[in-house]
């Protein structure tokens, strides 16, 4: 994914939004930071969007621990 975006602005917004569109097209493994709040929102979103959380327990639990954490939910 990096590759994609090298030496574009805004670069880890086009990483997020070219892991969206694999987890579409059927990725289920990748190598990414999970400390990067806004990527691991990315993933739980598009888990739940994707169906691939039904239950949204993914979902809900990545939520609380951002609002826990003082995190905004809305990005």
């Amino acid at each position: 994914m990096n590759n994609a975006s090298f030496g574009m602005p805004q670069r880890r917004l086009l990483n997020r939004t070219s892991l969206a569109l694999a987890m579409a097209r059927g990725l289920d493994a990748a190598i990414c930071d999970p400390l990067d709040a806004e990527l691991m929102a990315t993933i739980h979103a598009a888990e739940t969007l994707l169906g691939q959380d039904p239950s949204l327990k993914n979902f809900l639990n990545h939520s609380r621990a951002r609002a826990k954490a003082g995190q905004s939910l809305d990005s």
